[in-house]
């Protein structure tokens, strides 16, 4: 192989391995491009003689249509030399170009072609080796390999991100037995694949599909029944304590109720108790919603049970998800400096709110409005606290009603920025 052959195949290589980046996603319908160059071994035959191959290198271009993840069709357009050595002394050189259509069969990291390519030959001649004059041998003078059809079979091994290694045979279709080997190498390029996508937009993408799906379902709100906590106190003969905290926990089911009742229009609404919070999980959603007077209605039914989210006063979980914030230079230990990642999350503390969750009872996401702060609900059970809460109740809702409202207006202000996306 000569030094200007070795040099030009050191550079594709190089190049290719610098250039590769994300490997591509390339969707069904798509097309996937690339520059492909590599090396010509071929076997000529000149009149009648089967001459001995010589490497010489080709460059071009191809595109390949993605039907399914597994079958495509690839067309390649190139220009390429090609050389066999006929004796010590002189050898048959040749120009053109090269069109291919080859369909492939994907599977796993392997593309296997069989298809066509038609080389128009533009130029070819017998010079002497060494000689800048192009004399030829008087057996072989003006003796040329005519443009040929040939069959096209071979295969693809994905060996870097974007960069795939071929080896191709080509068969000749007709009188003319010239064959031919190529070693190719393929970069693609302009279509770098979908980006994987980022939890903001994955978030932002669910938050978009929920918002409609209640718009369109129910929400069914939890009610606190407090038995557990009611029953100890019973058990320790705390009977008029227990009877007070039962009127209490009612007295509070029923101001949310009534705000619900007045406040709430987004979507369809329903009551339960926790301890049938089970069968909310299950799916199971037959004689377990309340009336007005908090008792249980066989008579009220769910207009649509595919979307069903729930809500209920609780304490509001730290998102803590991390976001990518940008690349930042340290020093190591070796005094080296290295890029690292630097990420920003959720700091917020916890707080009481009312709070929307998804049918298991999982507390929603940003961007979507999940939550209206009931600072309120605090003070209820623990008035001293009054002083601390101040600068919080300043921009908070100071009633049930106040929070159910605030959250109706948050779920129909984002409904309204997202509806059509």
């Amino acid at each position: 192989m000569t030094t200007k052959i070795k040099i030009l195949f050191f550079l594709l290589f190089f190049s290719a391995q610098h250039l590769a980046g994300q490997e591509p996603n390339a969707a069904q319908g798509s097309f996937e491009n690339a520059v492909y160059g590599g090396f010509h071994y071929t076997t000529f035959r000149l009149d009648g003689e089967k001459l001995v191959p010589l490497a010489r290198p080709f460059v071009g271009l191809s595109t390949a249509k993605i039907f399914t993840d597994q079958l495509r069709l690839k067309g390649m357009f190139a220009y390429s030399s090609k050389a066999s050595k006929i004796n010590g002394n002189y050898r048959y050189s040749q120009s053109g170009i090269e069109l291919a259509v080859i369909p492939q069969f994907k599977w796993d990291d392997l593309l296997f072609n069989a298809g066509l390519n038609y080389d128009f030959v533009i130029n070819g001649s017998v010079k002497a080796v060494g000689s800048s004059e192009g004399n030829r041998t008087d057996r072989f003078n003006g003796k040329t390999v005519p443009s040929l059809l040939q069959a096209v079979v071979g295969t693809e091994l994905k060996v870097a991100n974007n960069l795939n290694l071929g080896f191709n045979f080509y068969v000749p279709i007709g009188a003319n037995r010239s064959a031919n080997f190529q070693l190719a190498m393929s970069y693609r390029i302009g279509n770098r694949g979908a980006k994987e996508e980022t939890i903001r937009r994955i978030k932002r993408r669910r938050a978009i599909k929920q918002i409609k799906q209640l718009k369109d379902g129910a929400l069914l709100v939890r009610l606190r029944t407090s038995v557990y906590k009611i029953a100890a106190m019973r058990k320790l003969g705390f009977d008029r304590l227990a009877d007070e905290t039962k009127k209490e926990q009612r007295a509070h089911n029923l101001k949310l109720v009534q705000a619900f009742n007045a406040y709430y229009r987004f979507s369809e609404v329903r009551f339960f108790y926790s301890d049938q919070s089970q069968q909310v999980r299950d799916r199971n959603f037959e004689g377990i919603f309340l009336n007005d007077q908090l008792e249980i209605d066989s008579n009220i039914v769910l207009r649509n049970s595919k979307n069903v989210f729930t809500a209920e006063f609780a304490d509001l979980e730290r998102d803590t998800t991390k976001y990518f914030s940008h690349y930042e230079m340290v020093q190591t230990g070796n005094f080296q400096q290295q890029r690292v990642e630097r990420y920003y999350g959720d700091s917020r503390n916890s707080f009481m709110a009312l709070v929307v969750k998804d049918d298991q009872f999982n507390q929603l996401d940003r961007p979507f409005p999940y939550y209206s702060r009931a600072a309120f609900k605090l003070l209820e059970e623990e008035p001293s606290r009054k002083i601390l809460l101040f600068p919080i109740l300043l921009f908070s809702p100071k009633n049930y009603g106040e929070c159910v409202e605030g959250l109706e207006f948050k779920l129909n202000r984002y409904f309204q920025r997202v509806r059509d996306k």
